[in-house]
């Protein structure tokens, strides 16, 4: 996703590591820092367009949910960094479906918190671990309010 590329082909570049991310799962550890700047440089760019922020809210999203733990443990700053980032735009982004993919990537990390944080508090396996009591992180922006309004 190089700046000297087209936009439709750094869309497509950030969307695709997005996917990739659920498959490469545990293995993280050699790109965590790389992915959690490349998102945080992304959506705090101020000349970056909205559909290179709105794939780099999706990756954001897609390297917590699969990544976890593994990008946690091995890039713990860069990821607050990221989240940080991902809850401005969670929270001010005006294009809805950024919005949603950032709201995603943050209850994916409530959710992976309260696995790690119950299991290191008790000493069990995360299967035991409680269910997350909400689906959107922040009232009114979650994937249905984008799909009404014709973002998703």
């Amino acid at each position: 996703a190089r700046y000297d590329q087209p936009m439709a082909t750094r869309h497509a570049s950030l969307s695709l590591l997005g996917e990739l991310c659920g498959v490469a799962g545990l293995s993280v550890q050699l790109f965590a820092l790389d992915l959690c700047d490349l998102v945080s440089s992304i959506l705090a760019s101020t000349t970056e367009g909205a559909n290179i922020k709105r794939a780099a809210s999706y990756l954001g999203h897609c390297a917590i949910a699969g990544c976890g733990q593994p990008l946690l443990e091995n890039a713990p700053r860069d990821c607050a960094l990221m989240c940080k980032r991902l809850r401005t735009h969670a929270l001010h982004s005006a294009d809805k479906t950024t919005q949603a993919h950032a709201n995603d990537a943050l209850i994916a990390l409530d959710a992976l918190l309260v696995v790690l944080l119950y299991k290191k508090q008790l000493g069990t396996r995360a299967k035991d671990a409680p269910l997350v009591y909400r689906n959107t992180w922040l009232p009114g922006n979650s994937r249905q309010d984008a799909r009404r309004e014709g973002g998703v």
